[in-house]
């Protein structure tokens, strides 16, 4: 037999069509620049996380929006109060809290209309999300793309049309590391190997950056025992219908 090189598989980008998974990077077989992964699915997958729509971002390998991961097992995790755990609800995933209400569990609550798209410049996925939620976040649409512009930025659009407003609407995003506002528009990220910012239209959104006190060592271990933080962009407005757009580079 020939002997071949164990490697990490690199694909450029792919769409996993029954999970619903897709990563992206800017090349094949290289781990340079940003990097995207997202998910759609629905809320009763194994090991489920409320977390239909959810992304992850990384650059140059170094995560930048993260998932907080599996925790320690124990009783609560299979019984149901499984989503009173941190790491398990909806509240700090990359998604949105639709009228101050986060996911719900169960099938029926579940990604629709998925589509993937990929040219030599650009990647994108999009889906339906609103499902995912119960009726009291009053929610028609909201679908999520999450488009990565190769070797650039990730681009990410919510259109969005509610029934009636309830509570401001907040885009969570958790990452690694302490994120600081410095301007209007543009929150920096942690990070050790460049400049990373979110950048965010401040006449429609307000950001808070607040500490996720998490003690579980299965969680700590993982991000190295760096402290894990959420900002939640806030959407200013009360209208029912519209567009949010943010990017991450």
């Amino acid at each position: 037999f020939e002997r071949c090189r164990a490697g990490e598989p690199t694909m450029r980008d792919v769409l996993l069509p029954y999970l619903q998974v897709f990563p992206a990077r800017s090349s094949k077989n290289s781990t340079k620049g940003p990097f995207v992964a997202a998910k759609g699915g629905h809320n009763a997958e194994m090991h489920n996380h409320n977390d239909v729509g959810s992304f992850i971002a990384y650059s140059n390998t170094e995560p930048l929006l993260i998932d907080i991961g599996f925790a320690t097992y124990n009783a609560k995790t299979f019984s149901n109060r499984r989503y009173e755990l941190t790491n398990c609800r909806s509240a700090f995933h990359n998604v949105p809290l639709i009228n101050g209400i986060e996911q719900i569990k169960g099938k029926e609550h579940k990604a629709k209309d998925v589509k993937y798209n990929k040219t030599g410049s650009y990647t994108s996925f999009a889906l339906n999300i609103e499902d995912a939620y119960p009726n009291t976040a009053e929610v028609d649409k909201w679908r999520r793309t999450i488009r990565l512009n190769r070797g650039k930025n990730i681009v990410v659009t919510e259109d969005f049309k509610l029934r009636k407003f309830v509570k401001p609407t907040e885009i969570v995003l958790v990452c690694y590391g302490e994120p600081k506002i410095k301007i209007d528009g543009e929150i920096e990220l942690n990070s050790e190997t460049g400049n990373h910012f979110i950048c965010y239209d401040s006449k429609m959104l307000t950001p808070a950056v607040e500490r996720i006190d998490i003690t579980d060592p299965a969680v700590v271990d993982t991000w190295s025992k760096k402290p894990l933080y959420r900002i939640r962009l806030k959407l200013n407005t009360h209208q029912l219908k519209g567009t949010i757009r943010y990017s991450i580079r």
